[in-house]
């Protein structure tokens, strides 16, 4: 019998404090910026209101949507603040897989912080059934349980709205 509990990452696991969103997004604004130039042209310096702009409208919209129990791919939200940042009329022929790296990397410099009461909800949930493994999808964690095996296997997830950082601060 394989049984799976699924819970919110963000605010349940794991968090922010709003100087480290501000920092990962000033380096994703960076990095970003330095691949528009290198493709486009697109003098980053120059236009960092708009970036910075474009970021917080993409960052509303993602909201919107998260609350409607949706996800979205980071690929799908970088194209969401590009179009936003071009005005729908985004450069062709861009390096997609360098500016996916350059929004998603910065999460690696300045990481989340373990809420204080992860690990005790984690090994709370061990004596009832071993966790097999814990399976990160976008916003949502799930632990797998197998009688036998730890199970693991990505899913699309389904159930209440995961909670996120809040604009404010950014």
């Amino acid at each position: 019998m394989k049984r799976a509990l699924t819970v919110d990452l963000w605010d349940t696991l794991i968090y922010d404090l709003p100087e480290v969103d501000r920092a990962r997004r000033d380096l994703r604004l960076t990095e970003i910026g330095k691949i528009l130039y290198e493709a486009c042209g697109f003098e980053s310096e120059k236009y960092r209101g708009q970036m910075l702009t474009a970021y917080e409208s993409s960052w509303q919209r993602l909201e919107a949507i998260w609350q409607t129990d949706q996800e979205i791919v980071p690929a799908e939200q970088l194209k969401m603040y590009l179009d936003i940042l071009f005005e729908n009329k985004v450069p062709n022929n861009l390096p997609e897989e360098k500016l996916l790296n350059a929004y998603l990397e910065p999460i690696l410099d300045y990481l989340p912080f373990l809420m204080p009461a992860a690990k005790e909800t984690l090994a709370w949930l061990k004596p009832a059934a071993p966790p097999g493994f814990i399976c990160v999808r976008f916003c949502k964690c799930t632990v797998f349980f197998n009688s036998s095996t730890p199970l693991l296997s990505p899913t699309n997830l389904v159930g209440a709205s995961p909670t996120r950082p809040s604009l404010k601060g950014r």
